[in-house]
């Protein structure tokens, strides 16, 4: 399992958290973003996992672990996540929108970092800052479904 020390945005600046077991792929003949987009929206409201753009400015920033900081973040986003069977993944946008169209085609491999929890459900925050570590991310036990009221929940959180 990879340590949340480990995790980082990919080249776009995308950073996708699932539940390999519930997040279901997006198949289709002809994909198109928009279509991917409504689909990852609908699969957070089911609290099958989030993906989020944090913009190519954070493209490879590392997300380290939330600690009590003195600053405050530029904005932050926070959704809870269904760990149904003990892990939570963090593929990259090009691995999730490269499985659609694909029956085949995994949205997890061997080398998508996994972060092992218990089963249950996580209230996952991402807080973005100017200064080091620029993009922040807790992963906490919750016992209720949390949305953020400041993404309607058709959209994907900053696209």
């Amino acid at each position: 399992m990879t340590e949340m020390t480990r995790l980082q945005l990919d080249l776009d600046g995308w950073f996708c958290l699932i539940d390999p077991h519930s997040f279901a792929s997006y198949i289709s003949d002809a994909p198109t973003r928009a279509d991917q987009l409504t689909r990852y929206a609908a699969e957070r409201q089911r609290e099958h996992g989030l993906v989020i753009h944090l913009g190519p400015d954070a493209a490879l920033d590392v997300l380290a672990p939330a600690t009590p900081r003195t600053d405050r973040p530029v904005r932050t986003f926070f959704h809870s996540v269904i760990a149904s069977r003990g892990v939570l993944a963090a593929p990259t946008f090009k691995e999730l929108t490269g499985a659609a169209g694909f029956a085949s085609r995994r949205l997890v491999t061997d080398v998508t970092p996994r972060i092992a929890r218990p089963v249950g459900r996580y209230l996952v925050t991402i807080a973005q800052y100017e200064q080091s570590p620029r993009v922040t991310l807790a992963i906490a036990p919750t016992s209720r479904p949390t949305a953020d009221p400041s993404v309607p929940a058709h959209t994907i959180p900053w696209v």
